[in-house]
């Protein structure tokens, strides 16, 4: 017993008696095991979590994971491990807190303001992402900067507690804080979930002082504009507590109580209808023209014509929607995810109903996927549209929310490698033309363009014209190459914008179309197809003896499925629905299994 316990803290509490004796001794005397039970009342708490190193060692290496995934200014990063210990009338228990924040050097000022948030449990990445395990807290701490020093703060969300600490589109350019990035991780061995539909959040009531505490004072030390003599309203207006979205917030209201009504009519609709954030956006400009709305004007023309700003009010919108739908219905379980809505997602691959998150152990095993296709997707939450289609083309896809990092280079290299069709797919502004450009393997665009326009034309959406789903915008200057469309240095047509037009099935099908073209060659779908399950072929009569039948069935079957494997599956022209596939072979295969001779006999046992 003594071998058994000498690295648990059990052992000091373990009685003489019970260090001596062997565990067979034990396992055959309930009065030993009861003993052995009772002596753990005297074993004292956890006095500190055990990290593995020192705090400040773990800091570095917390700010050195995050510069290996994102481009950051290092010298501004910073890192907080807090250990802690909580204790309540039921249990005693410890915890360690590690978070860090730095700015990001890959996004400029048109994405000031914005954070992304990474935060995890015991190490697990939460699946919706933005800070979703640690929803629904109840944060308070002191202000340190500006009108809000020394005044009590509170908030619900992370996403609240970095939008009080300058992460937000406030007025004046000067007081917004540069995009960065956060990374929280809660280690303890008593987390308690919560979520009607799985983990999706914690109770996080024991460790709500030292989040809210680390969280806002490292986004304090994140810089802003101050200084940077840039501006993006006119200076001279009035300070306001209310963030911008005060003008716009009524349609964004309306348009989640619709919304609401729509889904508990026909819960479907969250496969059928999803929608991305941005996807929002494009139903909700229309009523926003149609109702006279018009953003702040930003600059004018040569003409002395005023050019609205669209871009900056699109951003505030959808950066208010989760804080919207928690003020329309607090303390309900109405998520983004309830609505149908998807959010941004990280550098994760989508396959058959799973999902891998991309790293360095995982990068080699994901670029064996048993599967022909290998789509990159600029955008984010467009993966979430497509899983329904994609799954029953077994076509992998993967997230990277506008970044391409090591790990996700080296998928596509690995990929590549191991014979399937990589291809990327971006909006078409030079943002996503530059992304395809940059990668470090040659790979292959599916789209969109303005073609895809004209294709769409072709098949059945006569009426949809580029004003439709075009938008201007101002890009910098520098990033063109003397080849690139012109129509490029003032428009832009983006993935959300097409398929609220046409939908999911229907953008579906011009990828479809797309991988066929650009992958024109024979696929192998013999380690795609799964061979058939024997036990679905048996008959009634001799579910007896499943034994004897599981060998027999195989045999009936066999010659019949390496004809199909050889035949149909090892050159398939174009995709290949693998779900009605499966069907046919089901049909082909199991009229041959029952008319057996041999399955008609009962075997003698």
């Amino acid at each position: 017993m003594s071998d058994a316990f000498a690295n648990f803290r059990e052992l000091p509490c373990l009685p003489r008696k019970l260090k001596q004796i062997t565990i067979q001794e034990l396992s055959t005397s309930p009065d030993l095991i009861v003993e052995l039970w009772n002596s753990r009342e005297g074993m004292k708490p956890e006095a500190t979590f055990k990290l593995g190193c020192k705090p400040k060692v773990r800091e570095l290496q917390l700010i050195n994971s995050l510069e290996e995934i994102y481009k950051i200014d290092t010298e501004r990063a910073r890192a907080k491990v807090v250990l802690g210990q909580h204790s309540d009338f039921q249990q005693t228990f410890t915890y360690a807190l590690e978070v860090a924040a730095a700015p990001r050097l890959d996004l400029d000022a048109s994405k000031a303001g914005e954070i992304e948030i990474i935060d995890s449990v015991n190490d697990l990445v939460s699946p919706s992402g933005r800070g979703a395990y640690f929803d629904g807290g109840d944060y308070h701490w002191t202000g340190e900067k500006g009108k809000h020093k020394g005044t009590l703060l509170s908030a619900t969300t992370l996403k609240d507690i970095a939008f009080k600490c300058g992460f937000n589109n406030d007025l004046h350019l000067s007081k917004v804080k540069k995009p960065g990035v956060l990374f929280i991780n809660l280690k303890c061995r008593v987390i308690e979930f919560r979520g009607a539909k799985g983990k999706t959040h914690i109770e996080t009531r024991p460790f709500a002082s030292d989040i809210a505490s680390a969280v806002s004072n490292l986004l304090y030390k994140m810089p802003s504009y101050h200084g940077d003599g840039l501006r993006w309203a006119d200076d001279s207006l009035e300070d306001n507590d209310d963030d911008s979205s005060g003008e716009y917030v009524g349609y964004l209201r309306n348009f989640l109580l619709e919304r609401r009504k729509a889904v508990e009519a026909d819960p479907s609709l969250t496969v059928k209808d999803r929608l991305t954030q941005s996807g929002v956006w494009y139903r909700i400009r229309p009523e926003m023209i149609r109702g006279g709305f018009r953003p702040r004007n930003r600059s004018t023309d040569s003409k002395g014509r005023a050019i609205y700003d669209w871009g900056s009010t699109r951003i505030g919108l959808t950066k208010r929607i989760r804080k919207t739908i928690e003020e329309l219905w607090p303390g309900e379980d109405v998520t983004r995810e309830y609505l149908g809505i998807v959010a941004k997602a990280r550098a994760m691959l989508y396959f058959n109903g799973r999902v891998f998150p991309v790293s360095f152990d995982s990068r080699e095993e994901l670029a064996r996927t048993k599967t022909t296709d290998l789509v990159i997707v600029e955008k984010e939450g467009i993966t979430d549209v497509l899983l329904d289609s994609a799954k029953r083309y077994r076509i992998a896809l993967v997230a990277t929310g506008g970044r391409f990092t090591d790990y996700v280079q080296d998928l596509m290299r690995l990929a590549v490698k191991a014979g399937l069709n990589v291809c990327i797919l971006t909006d078409y502004d030079i943002h996503g033309l530059n992304i395809w450009r940059d990668t470090k393997i040659r790979i292959k665009r599916l789209g969109i363009d303005r073609d895809t326009i004209r294709w769409f034309h072709k098949n059945g959406y006569a009426d949809l014209r580029e004003e439709d789903v075009e938008e201007e915008y101002s890009p910098n200057p520098s990033l063109f190459r003397a080849d690139d469309d012109p129509y490029l240095v003032t428009k832009r047509i983006e993935l959300d914008s097409i398929i609220e037009k046409v939908g999911a099935n229907a953008f579906w099908k011009y990828l479809a179309h797309q991988l066929n073209v650009k992958f024109s060659g024979k696929r192998d779908y013999r380690d795609i197809v799964p061979e058939p399950q024997t036990r679905d072929y048996y008959t009634n009569e001799i579910n007896d003896f499943l034994g004897y039948i599981e060998d027999y069935t195989e045999s009936a079957y066999h010659d019949e499925w390496m004809r199909i494997k050889n035949e149909e599956l090892a050159n398939v022209d174009g995709l290949l629905d693998v779900d009605d596939k499966m069907a046919s072979i089901d049909h082909k295969l199991k009229p041959t299994v029952q008319s057996d001779e041999g399955m008609k006999k009962s075997p003698q046992l």
